[in-house]
């Protein structure tokens, strides 16, 4: 049984996802004039009415924001359009603010990111629900009280209509065609039990329930153990959450990934890494893989992902894929009573069968539709177990640092510069010197 060489880290996935849907959606324009605002309402074929403004659109959402905080929902229902054509949408939210009751939040802001006008979307949205559309990005802006030491932050593309004389909200889905797909929370999906660790909390629909306390365990104890390695200079505080399904999980951690070979990923905002501010570090476990892991794999799985979590701040952007996972597979195979050739099976048959590795992985190949995925964090971890092996642990946080330094300094140094500097600072070899004899370490430790 595969108890822990499935994983996959989504950060840089995340930012891509971004761009592509600001470079994808034409419509995004700035706000017009009233007046202005008013002519493109009046092209709406069948609608009633003018458009919301952008004031009465802030209004509105800083009552919603609030009432989702005070859990007043009267309030919020009102600012919800109350039309046959909104049912769905409305229905949708409601049963959402009843989700997240036991969610701790700490902070909940919607605001205007970017406004949506005279569009075809708009124009269909006007028609469907009878009254004339506005459709504007929003930025959902939430912390977990404990977790998060500053909000994290989502993209919604919510649609604004008049009602008997009231702002409300249609949908948020009228964009999804183009772009604009809204983010959409374990909360969105059912009713969210939550569980407090010492340094966890886990968050599941009832189905997991009882899983709840075990994971906090396993997270709390992942967590001391990484400290222990890493050091304390981080939040030593981690949210997980375990969807229901592998759809639920993919709109979740909002990365379309090949699932069948990944037990659980950690994802984040990028704001601004080289500042270390990563916002909304989240491990999201993947259900249809939790039954074949066995308490050790859980174990490794857990405390890879926080290993993750606890370096993403000094790392940056531009490391070199290998070090981060093979860094956290380090951390998580320490102490775990498995031998290396079981550890490393896929990759210990494949040099029994002559296979070895002469070149360290790319960043392509961990790419979750890779069949060799799992050699490939195999080699990974053993490239930083023969650093360890032959600096100690303190010699490999010593080249991982300096790696991440030398990417990160003004000249930056490209990621084969900064490795080849650390290797010769460390260990006094160059890369293809590293290389070869890593290769005959992992002759030695798997044949």
């Amino acid at each position: 049984m595969l108890h822990h060489r499935r994983r996959r880290t989504v950060l840089l996935a995340c930012a891509t996802q971004i761009l592509v849907a600001l470079l994808g959606l034409a419509a995004v324009v700035a706000w017009t004039s009233p007046s202005d605002s008013s002519r493109a309402a009046e092209a709406g074929p069948t609608g009633s009415g003018t458009a919301p403004t952008q004031a009465q659109v802030a209004a509105l959402l800083a009552s919603q924001s609030s009432a989702m905080i005070a859990r007043d929902r009267s309030r919020f229902a009102a600012g919800l359009d109350p039309s046959p054509a909104a049912k769905t949408y409305r229905d949708a939210q409601l049963a959402a603010f009843g989700n997240i009751a036991d969610v701790p939040l700490a902070s909940w802001v919607e605001s205007i990111d970017s406004p949506v006008t005279a569009t075809d979307a708009a124009q269909a949205a006007t028609t469907r629900l009878g009254a004339n559309a506005t459709i504007v990005k929003v930025q959902l802006a939430y912390a977990l009280r404990d977790v998060d030491p500053a909000p994290t932050l989502h993209s919604l593309w919510l649609t604004f209509v008049h009602r008997d004389g009231r702002t409300v909200i249609s949908s948020d889905s009228d964009l999804a065609d183009q772009a604009g797909a809204s983010w959409h929370g374990l909360w969105d999906y059912g009713k969210v039990d939550v569980y407090r660790g010492a340094s966890s909390l886990v968050l599941a629909h009832p189905q997991f329930a009882a899983l709840l306390p075990v994971y906090a365990g396993v997270v709390d104890s992942a967590v001391k153990a990484v400290t222990a390695v890493w050091g304390s200079d981080w939040t030593r505080q981690v949210a997980v959450v375990i969807p229901d399904t592998q759809d639920e999980m993919t709109a979740v951690i909002g990365n379309d990934l090949v699932l069948n070979q990944i037990d659980a990923v950690s994802v984040a905002d990028v704001d601004n890494p080289e500042a270390g501010q990563l916002l909304g570090q989240r491990v999201v476990l993947n259900p249809a893989n939790l039954q074949k892991l066995s308490d050790v794999g859980e174990q490794i799985v857990l405390r890879h992902e926080v290993t993750l979590i606890a370096t993403r701040p000094t790392v940056g952007t531009g490391m070199p894929t290998w070090l981060i996972e093979g860094f956290a597979e380090y951390v998580a195979n320490l102490n775990s009573g498995q031998t290396v050739k079981f550890a490393a099976s896929e990759l210990s048959h494949d040099v029994a069968a002559g296979r070895v590795p002469t070149s360290l992985p790319t960043t392509t190949d961990y790419n979750s539709e890779n069949t060799r995925i799992a050699q490939v964090y195999e080699e990974s971890w053993l490239a930083c177990r023969y650093i360890a092996a032959r600096a100690g642990e303190s010699g490999l946080l010593k080249f991982y640092r300096a790696v991440a330094a030398a990417i990160q300094a003004v000249p930056a140094a490209t990621a084969d510069e900064a490795v080849n500097g650390a290797l010769k600072s460390v260990l006094g070899v160059s890369t293809t010197q590293f290389a070869s004899g890593w290769s005959g370490y992992l002759r030695a430790q798997l044949s």
